[in-house]
């Protein structure tokens, strides 16, 4: 991490903001992404801001509806002067705000990965992996961490309320095969489920020995004392945004494999990570280390990336599109793939994952955070 130097003459403050689900089910798994935002943004602020300039940051809670999303998108930048979207946690209402930002040209930089328009606008930078790549970085993830056994027997469970979850479930068929896995069961359930019973029964009956959960946090914890209680024991998977702490506290969740496009909370022999904990525990009162929150870290950090070197005055949107387009072969000191951004040009897609562990309360990176790429 970059700070300002100290600053003889501090410029004008450049608002940003985060809009997405702040509360409920999604908020569960997405929303120490923009806490983690808030705690990076204090932290800047108290060593000079962004080239001189002090950060706002905005956050505001859509509810999951995407009208409430366009609403309080527009409302942050026509009331608010916003001029940046730093790591947007949208998963169920993003669709909402898409069109005003690309009809903008206003930078939305990071999510939580749920998006695949984030590869249709030049203005849209993603963090790493998102939308369709990101399930194919989970699925790949789960290629290398599973043995020969487990890949043979492979099922899915996602939920029926999110777009995010039906992908796995539709890429699932085509994404196993070319990775190596076989599909023995494609299953679906309800976030409002007391129970996942008869999803277990299935897998169980289907051979599944690997069984990735695409759940709310509540619902994987839920997912496990079913399969648990009929003395069904696969090993679990599931993706970063939707683990949580205390998941190390669920019997039922032991073993259980994160996969994630960005570095784990867990790997602090990577300096940057280190930086995150140390950050988080001075500025972040009240944050999670999981894995939305390091995400949110990898967003800002990009941000960073692009904004250091902004000139005095007022910050428009149209300057800090200009310096993330600025961006090449930048992997953010190992946080996620090399990242590049050109000018007009939609953002490439970049595959890359890593992994972490839970064993017997404790979650960990098996390999030191290694990251793996897609060639």
């Amino acid at each position: 991490m970059t700070a300002s130097p100290s600053c003889s003459y501090p410029q004008p403050t450049i608002t940003i903001g985060s809009v997405g689900e702040q509360s409920g089910i999604a908020g569960a798994a997405v929303a120490d992404g923009p806490r983690a935002v808030a705690a990076w943004v204090a932290y800047i602020n108290a060593h000079g801001g962004v080239a001189c300039h002090p950060l706002k940051y905005i956050v505001a809670d859509d509810g999951g509806s995407p009208a409430e999303n366009e609403a309080l998108t527009e409302q942050l930048v026509d009331q608010d002067h916003v001029v940046a979207f730093v790591q947007n946690d949208a998963p169920l209402a993003a669709v909402g705000s898409e069109s005003f930002l690309a009809s903008q040209d206003i930078p939305v930089i990071g999510s939580e990965g749920a998006e695949q328009f984030y590869y249709d606008h030049p203005n849209f930078f993603p963090e790493s992996a998102s939308g369709n790549a990101l399930v194919y970085s989970v699925f790949a993830g789960m290629a290398q961490a599973l043995t020969p056994s487990q890949r043979a027997h492979v099922g899915v469970l996602s939920c029926i309320e999110a777009a995010e979850c039906s992908v796995y479930g539709q890429q699932a068929p085509a994404d196993t095969k070319e990775l190596g896995l076989t599909l023995a069961y494609n299953g679906t359930g309800s976030l409002s489920s007391p129970n996942f019973t008869a999803q277990c029964q299935a897998a169980r009956s289907a051979g599944v020995t690997a069984f990735l959960l695409v759940l709310d946090p509540d619902s994987i914890h839920r997912a496990a004392s079913s399969c648990a209680g009929i003395d069904y024991h696969p090993q679990l998977v599931t993706a970063g945004q939707t683990t949580t702490p205390d998941m190390s506290s669920d019997p039922n969740l032991n073993g259980l494999d994160t996969e994630l496009g960005y570095a784990p909370w867990t790997a602090t022999n990577i300096p940057e990570v280190a930086t995150f904990q140390q950050v988080m525990s001075e500025y972040g009162a009240g944050v999670q280390l999981d894995g939305s929150s390091i995400q949110g870290w990898v967003s800002a950090q990009m941000f960073l990336a692009g904004t250091s070197k902004l000139p005095a005055g007022n910050v428009s949107s149209a300057q800090i599109l200009a310096g993330m387009d600025s961006i090449k072969n930048n992997d953010l000191g190992g946080l996620t793939n090399a990242l590049t951004f050109t000018a007009g040009q939609d953002a490439p897609v970049g595959i890359c994952w890593f992994e972490v562990k839970l064993d017997h309360g404790s979650f960990s990176s098996p390999n030191d955070g290694l990251r793996t790429c897609q060639a």
